[in-house]
Order: structure tokens, then sequence, then C-alpha cells
């Protein structure tokens, strides 16, 4: 963890978009969101 940037290791394969939609979802969970209030920047 820093200023800006988290590691997070998830077990879902990066196909077809497996991976983010996991992430998407962990981060949601773990932080009380929406699926919809999370996004993913690169």
């Amino acid at each position: 963890i820093s200023d800006e940037a988290v590691g997070i290791a998830i077990s879902a394969p990066p196909v077809e978009g497996e991976a983010n939609t996991e992430l998407v979802r962990y981060l949601a969970n773990i932080l009380d969101l929406r699926k919809s209030d999370v996004s993913l920047e690169r």
C-alpha cells in the first residue's frame, strides 16, 4: 500500500475481463460500496 497504489492478488484469470470483474466485486465488498461505484484506472 502506498499513497497512489494498493497491491491485491486475486485468483480469477485475466481472460475476458474476469480478473477486473472479480477485483471490482472484491473492492466493493470490502469498502461497502455498490459495484457501480467502483472503477478501475490504468
